[in-house]
């Protein structure tokens, strides 16, 4: 009988230790959501990080975090490997602002593409654009917010395309610098002398 009372009593105080561990993480995971909320990034950082110890397999605290570093001067390329980890559990049912949301959502290739494009890994960058395009063909706001970020790429490979063609056709230096500063400029704006 004394067994029997010392198991109840014992697993009433895991349980209850238990709950209190979890309501103590929800309690940091809504605190950082706050900081988030209102782009306080350096404040939101440190918490997720706190549930990230706690919780390494989370992709949503590994997306916050990313989140965090990539709008932290300075800090953009420790978001790279957030990123990595968020993206491989990705979820179209993603539910914002839970605790027990352990999935992350579609827009980490954006973000993934926009850290990568920082780093200047272009090809990297255009994938992750493209793969976020993918996962929102019929949304035209989507396919604009990816122009915006991916045409950046694709002028920064322009001038090494021409530089390389160049450079093969055995044009000089001189010729190659200005075909560069020939891209490089802009026609006159109508009506401004």
């Amino acid at each position: 009988m004394k067994k029997i009372l010392y198991t109840i009593i014992f697993s009433c105080i895991l349980t209850t230790s238990f709950s209190q561990r979890t309501s103590y993480f929800r309690r940091i995971f809504v605190d950082a959501e706050y900081y988030l909320l209102y782009e306080d990034y350096k404040d939101a950082l440190p918490l997720y990080l706190e549930l990230h110890g706690a919780f390494p397999d989370n992709a949503n605290v590994a997306y916050r975090i990313g989140l965090c570093y990539l709008n932290i001067p300075n800090e953009k390329n420790k978001s790279l490997k957030f990123f990595e980890q968020a993206k491989h559990s990705i979820t179209n049912s993603y539910k914002e602002g839970y605790f027990t949301e352990t999935q992350a959502p579609r827009e980490v290739y954006l973000h993934y593409g926009r850290a990568l494009r920082i780093a200047n890994e272009f090809d990297k960058a255009k994938e992750a654009f493209e793969k976020y395009q993918g996962t929102h063909q019929q949304e035209p706001l989507h396919v604009q917010i990816v122009g915006f970020h991916f045409n950046p790429v694709r002028r920064r490979n322009i001038p090494c395309t021409i530089w390389n063609q160049a450079v093969q056709r055995g044009n000089k230096v001189s010729e190659i610098l200005h075909i560069d500063r020939g891209l490089r400029q802009r026609p006159p704006v109508a009506g401004i002398v």
